[in-house]
């Protein structure tokens, strides 16, 4: 993954997780994504749920 498209496109993947997780009318929130060695961290407003987490990964905003 391209570190810089990644987050030159940060606040898009953003956008889109929030849209979905309202979608499914989660209280979730996400405030930003971060890119690590190993991955991807998504910071959120409270601990989310295995739900809000498998709906986000479904999607695949962040994977491509």
């Amino acid at each position: 993954m391209n570190k810089i498209k990644f987050i030159a496109s940060s606040s898009n993947y953003i956008i889109n997780i929030n849209k979905v997780l309202r979608n499914i009318k989660s209280d979730i929130i996400a405030d930003y994504v971060h890119l690590e060695q190993k991955g991807i961290t998504i910071v959120t407003n409270k601990v989310a749920l295995s739900l809000d987490l498998q709906v986000i990964k479904n999607k695949n905003y962040v994977k491509k």
